[in-house]
């Protein structure tokens, strides 16, 4: 089975949806005259009390189905974001591993280097080659991802399609 990754804020917990009390509509935003991720930084509960995302569900369904060997994060964060971050994923998924980076093109060099895949938000990679990407306003002017999920549903199929084909199945979803 090809490895997959799935990212945290946007794709599994909606961090937005906690801080704005609606989905996000552009990447870059200001919080009460912060940067977001400033505002976060300054209010670190925000990410242990966010909700799950609509996507969290079918992580589950597979996370019980094929274990949690098959289930591996791979987050930007900051270092004092990582603690709590850690906590809301295990509470959700125990024994899943979770690999933190600093910038997200360290997210590209670790799916290329691995041939893996990521299920993703994230607007603004230099390339979007082994990318899944979970469908929100802020990324719609991205052309050619390799493949665009909508809704849960479409996550679903495609993870099942990855269990039965491979990677064929993904690309030519």
């Amino acid at each position: 089975m090809q490895n997959i990754f799935f990212d945290v804020d946007g794709v599994m917990r909606m961090l937005d949806t906690e801080v704005l009390g609606k989905q996000a509509s552009r990447w870059e935003l200001k919080v009460k005259g912060q940067y977001f991720v400033d505002y976060v930084s300054d209010n670190l509960h925000l990410l242990l009390t966010a909700p799950e995302s609509e996507y969290c569900s079918v992580l589950k369904l597979w996370y019980e189905a094929f274990g949690p060997s098959e289930v591996t994060f791979l987050t930007c964060q900051p270092k004092t974001w990582q603690a709590f971050t850690t906590y809301w994923l295990k509470r959700r998924f125990p024994e899943s591993k979770i690999i933190f980076v600093t910038k997200p093109e360290e997210k590209l060099s670790l799916i290329h280097h691995s041939n893996a895949l990521l299920v993703e938000d994230y607007p603004n990679f230099s390339s979007y080659k082994n990318i899944i990407l979970v469908d929100r306003v802020y990324n719609r002017h991205i052309d050619s991802p390799l493949l665009r999920v909508k809704k849960p549903a479409d996550l679903l199929q495609v993870l099942v399609r990855m269990t039965d084909t491979g990677t064929e199945g993904v690309c030519n979803g």
